[in-house]
């Protein structure tokens, strides 16, 4: 009954916002329908925030009825204005099938999930933590479960609708966790599929009359190798394990250079998985400074995120990304038109169109920062691209389309300011990338699945279309030189300025030394430059070509794959100042999003490579495109029964979507104390403080409640500095140390602490003294080795 309350409230959410739907993707066969979902838990989530944060309305389940109320109002009135054209008696047929994608993506999901539920290690406690502190807090912004005193300073708004369907839901966080993942699961599913869809039904792409249900099957192929295919480490670990390529002392396993795959099978050749061998496929990529020691470099797809089951805005953001792209995808169709039919000002007609496309942007930054810049650059594209195509390069339109984009960023952010006001980043500016060029094979092992199909695509169309990609691969080349010239400078200015704003020379005695040795890895990994020159040079040499009005979709598909490029080379040459100091997070975001783009360009691919003439290179084509397919498809099919432990006894008898049953399970009164912190009113408690990735801040995170501080190395993540930390940290091991009342009295004052937890983790941790707490607070709850004592509201008043 809980997987159908909450299903009916997102079908519910989905139909109030049709009618906006329908308007931004008025093109689409399903006029919005796919995308109404997350249409809808934007607008819901954005309205419930803006009303709690300015004081209108509270965040219980009563005011989060109220938001929804006056959605579900303002969606009737749609509902009545637009009639004629969303009569579901009319369209019904055309909703049934993306209904049977999300129904059926989102079962498969709540099935996985249910087999691995728990929310625990990696960074799900985390996330957890924001989940329930949101629930809790009555006002926004929401207090930080982690740092009593200060608001969440993360960009939240996942965290947030997550929050907003789980009091609606009347379901604990815990729960809402699991049945959120596998709701993005199925928005995402069917946000592929239907801008597939829409992309096969342009008028140029004739599939034949009565052949509709081709271009419906075909359009699967999105979802499929957006959320579904992986990298081709999964196809590597089953030959390493079957002993292929060890009898000539693993040659080419050194040439790849893959942790652990280096190493030579342990025992006789057979399909014998390491444990947690699926970990390995996100960490293909491999940096090493100049003395050889290994620095991590993350690379996530989709179905290991999924895979993983943590709840990160990385994941949260995919169906709104995926709403972007379908928006970039009906206004390429919408300028396409005004240039067919001569009409210069395809922006002008578009302002409302951008204007809300700016507002979605700024809610992606809210979900996830890091997307933000990567979607304006979209939509910068294509105005780019419209303006060389029509010629239209008036001063006058130039400037019509430079407001546009000018009142986007206005709509991006000044809506944002209340999370902005309280946002702080450890993002510090740009550094060089002059040390780390990416491994060839590595590259390669990374995006095999999803180049095959592209690169014959721009092929094709090169040959076909007489493109200027001679013009495409020396601009590409210039690109890279300018890049690499960029960081080269970059990195000069950032050494003069030491010690300031010195860069790390890793293993060098100076830059000079740093660009020499760096520019011979460079010559010796010259093949994944030259893999991405090509991607980008092809790609522009399909953009730029002249003398043919003509646009259609395959340059929609090409400048996805010309953006893919751009991420996936940026961070060759630079990447994002944080405090983990190299460019981790910068692959692992840039690299994400550019699987994205070019999952849809390959789903579109294989269709377009169904078209060409020719018999004998289609086939070729084709059997290639397969084979490289099978490769991705084999992580998957490994990874997921070591995952969900098919082999172990009774796995299947106990399935739940409670992440919190573990918990429950194993430590049932550490869960019942976590129970009873969660029915109390938004409090402060103090417990023991330890590392990320542990069990430390157990209470806090499972109660929604706030600590005086939860895992130091996030918190100073995620504020930027780590001014904050050691103060508490000292703080809180003093208050269970110290046998001086007053001394602890000063604390618990200090922090405004309601409740003190003792476990089994403040015993391990800290030297305990608990005599104080005895002899001068109230023991208000008691289950077996877990004590809560309740600090008195004055300290100086008598009990």
């Amino acid at each position: 009954m809980t997987i159908l309350a909450w299903y009916l409230l997102l079908f519910m959410i989905g139909l109030a916002c049709l009618p906006l739907a329908g308007w931004l993707m008025r093109g689409y066969e399903d006029k919005g329908y796919a995308f109404s979902r997350i249409l809808g838990l934007v607008i819901l989530g954005m309205g419930h925030w803006y009303l709690v944060s300015l004081g209108l309305n509270v965040n219980n389940r009563l005011g989060a009825v109220a938001s929804l109320s006056l959605m579900i109002l303002a969606g009737l009135v749609g509902w009545i204005r637009n009639w004629n054209w969303l009569n579901p008696v009319k369209n019904w047929r055309t909703w049934i099938l993306p209904e049977l994608i999300f129904l059926v993506s989102f079962g498969v999901m709540i099935l996985i999930r249910s087999l691995n539920p728990e929310i625990s290690g990696t960074e799900k406690p985390m996330e957890l933590a924001f989940v329930n502190a949101i629930i809790k807090s009555p006002n926004f912004p929401p207090a930080d479960p982690w740092m009593s005193g200060y608001a969440i300073s993360y960009y939240y708004f996942g965290y947030l609708v997550t929050a907003i369907l789980s009091i609606l839901s009347g379901v604990e966080g815990s729960l809402g966790f699991n049945l959120m993942i596998a709701s993005v699961f199925g928005m995402a599913a069917l946000s592929a599929y239907s801008i597939m869809a829409r992309m096969l039904a342009a008028d140029f792409f004739q599939m034949g009359k009565g052949n509709e249900h081709k271009k419906r099957i075909s359009a699967l192929l999105a979802p499929l190798f957006v959320l579904i295919i992986s990298n081709a480490e999964g196809f590597l670990e089953l030959l390493h394990s079957l002993g292929v390529g060890w009898n000539n002392g693993g040659v080419f396993w050194r040439w790849l250079n893959i942790k652990e795959l280096i190493e030579a099978p342990a025992g006789p050749a057979g399909w014998n998985p390491r444990f947690w061998f699926w970990w390995r496929a996100s960490r293909v990529i491999s940096d090493y400074d100049l003395n050889g020691n290994h620095i991590e470099v993350i690379d996530e797809f989709p179905f290991f995120s999924f895979l993983l089951g943590d709840l990160h805005p990385h994941v949260l953001a995919i169906p709104i990304v995926l709403l972007l792209i379908g928006m970039a995808a009906e206004f390429f169709l919408r300028a396409k038109n005004s240039l067919e039919e001569e009409k210069p000002g395809f922006i002008s007609n578009q302002r409302g169109f951008l204007l809300f496309y700016g507002f979605l942007l700024g809610t992606l930054g809210f979900t996830n920062t890091w997307d933000f810049p990567i979607y304006f650059g979209l939509i910068l594209l294509l105005i780019i691209f419209f303006h060389y195509r029509s010629s239209t390069w008036d001063s006058g339109l130039i400037l019509n389309s430079v407001l546009s984009l000018i009142w986007m960023l206005i709509m991006a952010f000044i809506p944002f300011l209340p999370f902005y006001v309280t946002f702080s980043s450890q993002a510090g500016g740009l550094l060089p990338n002059i040390a780390f060029p990416t491994s060839t094979p590595q590259l390669w092992v990374m995006f095999l699945p999803l180049f095959i199909p592209v690169f014959f695509l721009l092929i094709t169309l090169n040959i076909q279309k007489e493109t200027a990609w001679i013009k495409g691969m020396l601009a590409g080349t210039g690109l890279v030189l300018g890049l690499y010239l960029f960081s080269l400078l970059l990195g000069l200015v950032l050494q003069s300025a030491q010690p300031l704003g010195g860069i790390n020379l890793y293993g060098a005695d100076n830059f000079g030394g740093l660009v020499g040795s760096s520019a011979d890895r460079r010559l010796r990994e010259i093949g994944g430059l030259l893999t991405l020159i090509t991607l980008i040079g092809l790609s522009l040499g399909v953009l730029l070509r002249k003398n043919v009005n003509r646009v259609d979709m395959d340059d929609f598909a090409v400048i996805l794959s010309l953006l893919a490029g751009l991420l996936i080379i940026a961070p060759e040459f630079i990447y994002l100042r944080d405090q983990f100091g190299s460019r981790m997070n910068t692959v692992f975001k840039f690299y994400y999003q550019a699987w994205i783009l070019l999952g849809l360009v390959a789903a579109y691919s294989i269709v377009r490579i169904g078209f060409i003439r020719n018999s004998f290179t289609r086939t070729g084509m084709l059997s290639l495109v397969l084979i490289s397919t099978i490769i991705g498809f084999v992580y998957p099919l490994l990874a997921l029964p070591q995952k969900l432990e098919f082999s172990s006894v009774g796995k299947f008898k106990e399935t739940t979507l409670d992440g919190a049953a573990q918990l429950q399970r194993y430590q049932p009164e550490v869960y019942a104390a976590t129970q009873w912190l969660s029915l109390q009113e938004q409090v402060v408690i103090a417990e023991a403080v330890g590392g990320s990735y542990t069990d430390y801040a157990r209470m806090s995170t499972f109660s929604g409640q706030s600590a005086v501080l939860g895992w130091p190395g996030h918190e100073s993540q995620w504020r930027g500095s780590y001014d904050l930390i050691p103060d508490r940290q000292k703080d809180i091991q003093l208050l269970y140390e110290t046998d001086q009342w007053e001394l602890a009295r000063m604390i618990l004052e200090k922090y405004g602490i309601t409740f003190v937890v003792i476990s089994d983790l403040e015993r391990s941790t800290y030297q305990l003294q608990t005599n104080k707490f005895d002899e001068f607070l109230p023991l208000v709850w008691e289950n077996g080795s877990v004590k809560i004592y309740q600090v008195k509201e004055s300290l100086n008043a008598p009990w």
